[in-house]
């Protein structure tokens, strides 16, 4: 990887060969090593959030610390896969609800770049400022609503870690009273059964580092739905830090009808997974066919220099 690669201090190595390995920039290193460089020399002189370019006419309003979210400066879709999917297959006739929605990413290329009604929820009070800033400044008011609430398998409370604006929310299940942010928990089914977004497709992300078998437990009418439907969602094992068995979760989804499937952006093509991924995204539908349709027919989107 030449020069950055020698000499950049850990953890920066890790995420210069996540950049130079990414689909959208593994042919443009030079622009992309500058794009890094005047973010990481940037941020720190600034000190203050910046709103950066995003999807089409999007926008992004970051700050130093944003694990993750920051990825998107450099590489234009972190999450290359499961966003260039949630592109394709929204219309602004579909609905999209964006589970742990931290900064508030997914819901700003669902709600800005495509369209779609949308239903984001995070439940630590920094990242919920930083979704809602996000919101705004897209003009996305009108369009997404905002709950500052979690989501598990029952209504009650739940104590979530202070990570600040830094993603990594997570629950703090056997903590004592104190030891995080107590929140609010309601289940997907509650959600979606008060005013909420609705459309002839839903596509639900859910990330909740770990939690994602408590969100599903609390989901039984939103995965029964007849309607086409797609789960973005992590099951990489992390559930076992709460006694959730992710393989069993999969298994759950597979019974309900829903298919693991893997999405490539540049052919427009799913084909079917025979398990889940062991890290990152999988990608889970139950009409193979009509999400196959819909990412064949869609049209293209302006990423950095290229159209997916």
């Amino acid at each position: 990887m030449g020069i950055l690669d020698t000499y950049l201090p850990y953890p920066f190595k890790g995420i210069w060969k996540l950049i130079v390995q990414h689909p959208l920039t593994q042919d443009q290193k030079g622009r992309t090593a500058l794009r890094f460089l005047r973010w990481q020399l940037g941020s720190r002189v600034l000190r203050k959030p910046v709103a950066i370019p995003f999807v089409e006419d999007t926008r992004l309003l970051l700050e130093r610390g944003m694990t993750g979210a920051t990825g998107n400066i450099y590489a234009g879709l972190h999450e290359f896969e499961s966003m260039s999917f949630a592109l394709h297959a929204l219309r602004p006739s579909s609905a999209f609800v964006d589970i742990g929605a931290n900064v508030g990413i997914y819901t700003v290329l669902a709600g800005g770049a495509v369209g779609a009604s949308c239903l984001a929820v995070e439940p630590v009070p920094a990242s919920y400022e930083s979704l809602t800033d996000n919101v705004r400044l897209n003009d996305l008011n009108e369009r997404v609503d905002c709950q500052n609430v979690g989501v598990g398998k029952e209504a009650g409370e739940l104590q979530f870690a202070d990570t600040g604006k830094s993603g990594g929310n997570r629950v703090l299940q056997e903590a004592p009273p104190g030891s995080g942010i107590e929140v609010p928990v309601t289940t997907l089914d509650a959600l979606l059964e008060e005013p909420s977004p609705s459309g002839d497709l839903l596509v639900v992300k859910i990330d909740v580092e770990g939690w994602e078998a408590a969100v599903l437990e609390g989901a039984e009418s939103v995965l029964s739905r007849p309607a086409p439907t797609a789960l973005v969602i992590e099951l990489n094992g992390w559930g076992e830090r709460y006694g959730f068995d992710d393989d069993k979760a999969h298994e759950n989804l597979v019974r309900k009808g829903y298919t693991p499937v893997n999405y490539d952006p540049f052919q427009r093509r799913l084909t079917e997974l025979d398990q889940r991924r062991s890290q990152g995204n999988t990608i889970y539908v139950n009409d193979i066919d009509t999400f196959s349709r819909r990412g064949r027919e869609s049209r293209a989107y302006a990423v950095l220099d290229k159209k997916i």
